[in-house]
């Protein structure tokens, strides 16, 4: 029995050495698990700092590719803009250019036609003696002149309408970059077409600014030349010396129309105009 009473104190000390044993194993278990899951913690809250500061940063990287489209939306409307603008300057330039050439050619025809009233003005007869040669080469030179100014007059009209056309493509691609906006541009072009009463303008430059000539105005001069210039009878000839040179000359009376009343009437139409 005590053989067996000691061997059971013995299995005893030995179970209390192992639990014991157990023991200190399992709280050592527990503080790596603890360490373990505040480590998990950790790593968890350093994560969601990671995921809000990429967030943030995807945010930051939005707004710049934003401001950045908005910046090249600018940019092309801008350019869009200064190409309108550089058509239109190249329609003024037309223009401009058109009425230059119509000032020069009037102020040459009106020094001309001065220069010959001068002349007439100056004889001391009432009537003017030519021969026909010369009368002839006046003759053919005024219809050259004429002809010439003909042939101006439609160049010049076909450089405005070159003008208008580019001016109306550069009015149409601005209201395709600003389709619901209506520019100053546009209320100017529209004021230029319209005109005053309506009817339209020719724009003429000189030195003191601009000289607004209304078409039906313009049309009314055009009309009132044309039906005095029917109206007028042709000159006559009259030989006035027949010798055996057989030189023919020509008396004009002044109670019919001559070249220097053709070109005074010319010049009157011309003042009329500029008026």
């Amino acid at each position: 029995m005590q053989s067996k009473l000691d061997a059971a104190k013995n299995r005893g000390s030995a179970a209390r050495a192992a639990i014991s044993e157990l023991k200190s194993e399992l709280g050592a278990t527990q503080r790596r698990v603890r360490s373990k899951v505040e480590g998990e913690v950790k790593a968890m809250k350093a994560t969601n700092e990671l995921t809000l500061a990429v967030d943030q940063s995807c945010k930051d990287l939005e707004a710049i590719k934003m401001e950045v489209d908005e910046q090249w939306r600018e940019r092309m409307k801008m350019k869009q803009v200064l190409r309108v603008r550089r058509q239109s300057l190249c329609s003024l330039q037309l223009k401009l250019r058109a009425v230059r050439i119509e000032t020069e050619e009037f102020a040459t025809s009106t020094e001309d036609a001065a220069a010959v009233i001068a002349m007439s003005t100056e004889a001391e007869y009432g009537t003017v003696e030519l021969t026909v040669e010369e009368y002839e080469e006046l003759t053919r030179r005024a219809q050259e002149e004429t002809a010439l100014c003909r042939w101006r007059v439609p160049v010049s009209v076909e450089q405005k309408l070159a003008a208008e056309a580019s001016q109306n493509i550069a009015v149409a691609k601005l209201k395709k970059v600003y389709p619901g906006k209506k520019g100053a541009r546009e209320d100017m072009v529209e004021e230029e077409e319209a005109g005053p009463g309506g009817g339209g303008w020719y724009s003429s430059s000189s030195v003191g600014g601009w000289i607004v000539i209304p078409k039906a105005r313009a049309r009314a001069i055009a009309a009132e030349s044309n039906c005095r210039r029917l109206a007028r009878p042709p000159p006559t000839r009259r030989s006035l010396s027949q010798g055996s040179n057989a030189r023919k000359r020509m008396v004009k009376r002044r109670s019919k129309p001559t070249i220097l009343a053709k070109l005074s009437c010319f010049i009157q139409g011309i003042k009329n105009w500029f008026r």
